[in-house]
């Protein structure tokens, strides 16, 4: 008897266990070369910026044109707080503010300074004297436009005045041009003072308070009027410790001083 074929299809055939092998890929963490030498060159420079000295500002690399003085010198340097400061981190108008406000004598400033080689250069405009004032033991100068400075030097060319300073902190009008005119005069300027209800005030060598008042235009005649009253005066024994020629044509005299 012949033998019988059975054949099985995969229907029948109970399901089989499938197994699937997953491969994990593992990131790759390398950083190109290109990135890390960029990042390695700003570092540098972060560090050139920050640490090399030549980029701050030192004493031997500031310059003040504009001035003879010294003094003047150094107290803007100090005022403008420019010392030790990073080039690329001055700010000239700000500079330029502090010094004009820490120092009257200066009317202007002009500053120019580069970041590398840290550099700067302070162009001064002084203010100029036409007065010398004295008071509790100081002397200020006093420009032609009546504003108040301290003195560095000596300048004995300059008029002297003597007395409180102005409540107002300026020169009264017609101040300067009076005391110029006095000297226009070959007037002997030692011992005036200023007092701010009669104007100028002189001391004579006979020890008269002599009263100027202020006026350009009118000191030239107050002068002759003085000089002749003081040959009258004189010559008949009279010794006043007053005299007041504001007003020429009623000039008054006084055994006591009133101002």
């Amino acid at each position: 008897m012949a033998k019988r074929e059975y054949y099985r299809t995969a229907s029948l055939l109970s399901a089989q266990p499938h197994t699937q092998v997953e491969r994990v890929r593992q990131r790759s963490w390398r950083v190109s070369w290109q990135l890390f030498i960029v990042v390695l060159f700003l570092a540098g420079i972060a560090f050139w910026l920050w640490l090399d000295p030549r980029w701050y500002v030192d004493s031997s690399r500031v310059q003040i044109a504009g001035t003879s003085s010294l003094p003047l010198a150094k107290e803007a340097v100090l005022a403008g707080d420019v010392l030790n400061t990073h080039g690329l981190w001055i700010n000239s108008a700000r500079v330029i503010t502090r010094v004009l406000s820490a120092l009257p004598a200066v009317e202007d400033v002009e500053l120019a300074c580069r970041p590398y080689p840290a550099y700067c250069l302070f162009t001064l405009a002084e203010r100029e004297p036409v007065l010398a004032w004295k008071t509790e033991g100081r002397v200020q100068w006093v420009d032609a436009e009546g504003v108040f400075f301290p003195a560095w030097e000596e300048r004995p060319e300059l008029p002297c005045l003597q007395g409180p300073l102005p409540a107002a902190g300026t020169l009264p009008p017609n101040l300067a041009e009076s005391v110029t005119a006095l000297l226009a005069l070959d007037f002997p300027t030692e011992e005036l003072r200023y007092h701010p209800q009669v104007g100028v005030i002189w001391e004579n060598p006979q020890g008269w308070q002599v009263v100027l008042g202020l006026g350009a235009a009118q000191m030239e005649q107050r002068w002759q009027v003085y000089q002749s009253l003081l040959v009258n005066l004189s010559g008949r024994g009279i010794l006043p410790k007053m005299v007041d020629v504001r007003f020429p044509d009623a000039v008054t005299y006084a055994a006591s001083r009133h101002w």
